[in-house]
């Protein structure tokens, strides 16, 4: 508000448009007012409502070695890992896709997904937490990469060393991934939410592998039913 006296030597109050700047928000495209909170993107400038819907629920998350209270957000027009990592995403379909990160700098040696409230997740926790400690007590440096996919029941795994230490680094997961990472569990608890270990279970993949490798309906049945 503008303060003005009128002809009557009466100090009033009048209402001032705010200006608006040339830049617009990288997102929505939408003009940024001149005294808007803006924040800053790869390219350019954020408003508030971009930022705040890249931030609360962001496409990639980093997490270098244990310090948990120093998330990296990576997203569309958002990088805080300052380029070390680069955020891709791929449609499986209209509506549903996954986003994927890489890097020339960082080696993933385990990528896997988190399937929330299972069975599966618990023993990729434990993977996890195993692996950090043998890392650490070798001071091998280490990013993990949490990414958000359509389905809001999984999340994507990836976990990164520097190049110098892979190889001895996959040495290590390799031993991990017999102990707690089974291939058969987890795709049945994709399928199906949970993991009885019983026929129908087994049945059920091996009918889901089938289709998948093209085989015909009457292949599928003859080799489950049979």
């Amino acid at each position: 508000m503008v303060k003005q006296t009128n002809l009557h030597g009466e100090e009033v109050e009048l209402p001032v448009e705010k200006k608006e700047s040339e830049e617009v928000c990288v997102c929505c495209k939408e003009k940024l007012a001149e005294n808007a909170d803006v924040y800053p993107a790869k390219e350019g400038m954020l408003c508030f409502g971009c930022y705040e819907s890249e931030t609360s629920q962001p496409p990639a998350t980093v997490i270098y070695g244990k310090d948990e209270d120093e998330r990296k957000i990576l997203g569309d027009y958002i990088d805080e890992t300052d380029g070390e990592f680069v955020l891709s995403y791929h449609k499986t379909d209209g509506w549903r896709g996954y986003y994927e990160v890489a890097s020339k700098i960082w080696t993933n040696v385990h990528s896997d997904a988190i399937l929330a409230h299972s069975e599966d997740a618990g023993e990729l926790e434990n993977f996890d937490e195993k692996l950090q400690e043998l890392l650490d007590a070798q001071n091998i440096s280490y990013a993990r990469v949490f990414t958000r996919t359509s389905n809001i029941f999984c999340s994507g795994y990836d976990f990164f060393v520097k190049k110098e230490d892979a190889q001895i680094v996959q040495a290590l997961v390799f031993m991990l991934r017999a102990e707690y990472r089974d291939p058969e569990r987890f795709s049945i608890t994709a399928l199906t939410g949970d993991y009885k270990k019983d026929k129908n279970e087994k049945k059920l993949l091996k009918a889901y592998e089938m289709i998948q490798a093209g085989k015909s309906e009457k292949e599928v049945y003859e080799a489950v039913m049979n």
